[in-house]
């Protein structure tokens, strides 16, 4: 799980934490340029999500960056 938000979002940090809770292997970024390809090692499926106030646009940008960048796996914005 990537989610998506800014570093000073108390929404984004209780969320990613709930995250978290659910999949240890949730990341917190800011934008696509903060993602690392070993994330993603052996991974088929992505889910991406955000804040309350992150833009769809840019989890849109994040999931495209993924898909280009990283690997040809599915990702999803949720």
């Amino acid at each position: 799980m990537i989610f998506v938000a800014g570093r000073n979002s108390s929404n984004g940090k209780v969320l990613c934490h709930i995250c978290e809770e659910a999949n240890s292997r949730t990341y917190f970024v800011e934008n696509e340029l903060e993602l690392k390809a070993e994330w993603f090692e052996g991974v088929e499926t992505v889910g991406i999500s955000g804040a309350t106030s992150t833009p769809q646009w840019l989890m849109e940008r994040v999931k495209f960056t993924i898909e280009q960048r990283i690997g040809a796996f599915h990702a999803s914005v949720v």
